[in-house]
């Protein structure tokens, strides 16, 4: 007896059912003794945290399951097919003897009867029985089975040979097992499913209950708690366990947090009062100093005054000895820096205390030009310099300008102080021109020397107060580092600006350009 599988592929799809879930947020703050209805009900509600840790459960309960699942429906299956096949051994063992003597005998009856009783079994669906009389039997689908039986059949003779009497085809189907582990893989994967979708919500609730509606607590009491009212204790709604947990580590970390910020609150608060009593103090050290300069300027102006025209008498009186005209000379030289120096000096304590206001007014360009170049003339004359000093007018240059002409006119008395200063000897230049930098037009003033160069790192820093850039130079000059940090500051007030430019032509080394943007043309 032989019999082959021939077993064909099948499967199974199945759809996963969502539901939605209802989320209840906390909203505000709740009381430690008295807690709304509302409180209650939202700590029983599931938050994203617990939904994110619920769907992950889930996901992979549902992975988990549906491999179970498959595993336990697989080895049924084999089990059934195994079953199944028991069919031939019984047919082998129970029925085969009993065809052959009734083929034998040629009780054909007997042959139905038997087929009749094969073909009761649900698992056999096709069944054949060929006698060499000629004689067929069929029953069932005549369409073949997943898996035959092929049984000969024979019976010894009188002479103790055996003599073939037929030959039984037996068809299996396999179609209700398919169908018993179908109904078994549906029930065993929604129960495994259900199972897990209980567990994985109670675990969401214990979650909940137990770790996050406190982390919560903590989220909402940090995140309320002003950065200069740190004083409410947090207190968690549970009983205190027997020992400390996570969870009372991160209450005791947020009041030691809370008691810290106190700490540099009140330090911080203790800084600003200090901060706030310097800034009056230093206020009113200004105000003071202001005062103090403007009654000094007054007091000594006079006395300067009278002290430069005396020298001035002196030097120019011809009953005086040469030698005590060449000490007026210096002293009418020594007067002179003084006198800017505290010029200087008042005008930055104007600056800084925003005494200075711009004024301008239709101003005849010309004649303050002219009165610059006297000025730079007799400055050198003073100090007996061998310095050439020139102006050079752009005849685009209109002749009346709207501008403040006191504060442009400081502003190049430094730039020329510090020329004559610097350059004993060569060709000291100022000149006029429209500002071609800017787009509405304006003025440009440049003083150029032909002292010793500037150089390239020393560019922003000799407009700093109290600053000397001298290391480089072999000859040492008086000065206490304001008029350069004056005339920038004062260009700054009246919009314009003042930098270092390059000089290209000889014999200039050094030169300063002011731009004047807002000032215009007056006809």
């Amino acid at each position: 007896m032989g019999y082959a599988d021939g077993e064909g592929d099948w499967s199974a799809s199945s759809s996963a059912s969502r539901s939605a879930v209802r989320r209840g947020a906390i909203l505000g703050q709740q009381d430690d003794k008295k807690p709304g209805l509302r409180a209650k009900v939202s700590d029983f509600l599931p938050d994203r945290l617990s939904l994110r840790l619920v769907l992950a459960s889930l996901l992979i309960s549902s992975f988990l399951s549906l491999f179970a699942t498959a595993i336990q429906i697989f080895s049924s299956y084999q089990r059934q097919k195994t079953d199944t096949l028991r069919v031939f051994q019984q047919v082998e063992q129970v029925m085969q003897r009993q065809l052959e003597q009734a083929l034998w005998e040629f009780d054909f009856e007997q042959v139905e009867l038997i087929l009749d009783g094969l073909m009761a079994q649900s698992e056999i669906l096709h069944v054949v029985l060929v006698s060499p009389t000629g004689h067929q039997w069929m029953r069932g689908d005549p369409k073949p089975g997943p898996m035959t039986g092929m049984f000969e059949l024979s019976v010894a003779d009188s002479n103790g040979e055996m003599a073939h009497v037929g030959d039984l085809v037996v068809h299996l189907t396999l179609d209700a097992v398919k169908d018993r582990v179908k109904a078994q893989f549906w029930t065993t994967l929604i129960s495994n499913i259900a199972k897990a979708y209980v567990g994985a919500t109670l675990l969401m609730i214990v979650v909940h209950r137990l770790i996050v509606r406190h982390l919560m607590k903590v989220a909402v009491h940090v995140s309320s708690a002003g950065p200069i009212e740190p004083g409410r204790r947090l207190r968690l709604d549970r009983a205190p366990p027997r020992e400390p947990d996570a969870l009372d580590q991160i209450v005791g970390a947020v009041h030691g947090f809370e008691a810290r910020v106190e700490g540099h609150v009140q330090q911080l608060d203790q800084e600003m009062s200090d901060r706030a009593q310097a800034q009056r103090e230093a206020e009113q050290a200004a105000l003071a100093r202001t005062q103090f300069l403007a009654n000094m300027s007054q007091d000594i102006h006079t006395p300067m005054n009278s002290i430069l025209g005396l020298f001035q008498l002196i030097q120019s009186s011809d009953a005086v000895p040469d030698r005590h005209r060449e000490q007026a000379q210096f002293g009418l030289g020594a007067a002179h820096r003084l006198s800017t120096q505290l010029i200087n000096m008042l005008d930055l304590s104007r600056l800084d205390s925003g005494d200075i206001t711009p004024a301008p007014i239709a101003t005849d360009l010309r004649s303050l030009a002219d009165g610059w170049l006297a000025r730079t003339r007799a400055l050198v004359q003073r100090q007996e310099s061998k310095v050439e000093v020139s102006l050079d007018w752009d005849p685009d240059l209109s002749a009346n300008y709207s501008l403040d002409g006191t504060q442009v006119t400081r502003i190049v008395e430094c730039l020329c102080d510090n020329a004559a200063k610097f350059c004993p000897s060569g060709r000291i230049s100022i000149a006029l021109r429209p500002a071609v930098d800017t787009a509405s037009g304006g003025l440009e003033i440049l003083v150029r020397d032909c002292g010793p160069g500037i150089r390239y790192e020393d560019r922003d820093r000799i407009f700093e107060r109290f600053t000397r850039i001298e290391d480089h130079l072999a000859r040492k000059t008086d000065g206490t580092g304001l008029g350069l940090a004056l005339a920038r500051e004062m260009a700054q007030l009246l919009g314009g600006s003042l930098e270092v430019m390059d000089c290209d032509s000889t014999p200039f080394t050094n030169g300063f350009r002011l731009i004047l943007p807002n000032v215009t043309s007056v006809s």
